[in-house]
């Protein structure tokens, strides 16, 4: 009797074992280290879809490639930083002046002076000291004037790319481009044929 006692335990013992494997399995597949994975393979990837947004160069600062465009470049005989007086001995007195309007963000007076007969317009800014200077230009038909780098009115969208490329980020716009950044830089803008129809340079934020 207590032989069959024994086996009986034994075999009870066996079953209760096996039910607790079969409910730890579950645990053990989860936390199991999965399956290393595949290579993937980009030989046959279409063109299209891997350049679908241009490369960006990270080690590029165009802040600063804009600031020195803005000390380097010129509108014909006209450069950021000249005084007032000078830029009315070179042109005469403008067609028309803006009243003076404080900008809170440098704490300075500002006027726009407009040469409509020659396409040209100028920003100016008057400091604390009440000294007039030069600080945005633009130009659209008529004018004739050209960048430092020999863009005019009229120049092709190609020409732009090829002298400024260097300090262009994004050369993908079709209506403009950027020279630099909106903090300082050549803004170009362009017609339906690709051809330059307005130039500034300057600071595009305040």
């Amino acid at each position: 009797m207590k032989s069959y006692y024994l086996v009986f335990f034994t075999f009870l013992l066996l079953c209760m074992s096996c039910g607790e494997k079969k409910a730890q399995r579950p645990q053990v597949i989860k936390n199991a280290e999965p399956n290393p994975p595949k290579e993937i393979s980009t030989e046959n990837e279409d063109d299209d879809l891997l350049n679908e947004a241009p490369a960006i160069n990270p080690t590029k600062d165009f802040g600063s490639l804009g600031m020195d465009l803005l000390e380097k470049e010129s509108i014909g005989n006209f450069k950021l930083g000249m005084a007032g007086e000078a830029v009315e001995k070179i042109i005469g007195p403008a067609e028309k002046k803006t009243a003076w309007e404080f900008w809170g963000a440098d704490a300075a007076h500002h006027q726009e002076w407009t040469y409509q007969k020659l396409g040209l317009g100028l920003g100016m800014v008057k400091e604390e000291d009440q000294k007039i200077s030069l600080e945005r230009i633009m130009i659209s038909a008529p004018s004739k004037l050209k960048t430092k780098r020999g863009i005019r009115i009229g120049s092709s969208r190609a020409e732009v790319l090829k002298i400024y490329q260097s300090e262009i980020e994004t050369p993908n716009q079709d209506d403009m481009l950027l020279a630099g950044s909106i903090y300082g830089g050549l803004l170009f803008y362009f017609d339906e044929d690709h051809k330059v129809n307005e130039i500034q340079i300057g600071a595009f934020a305040e």
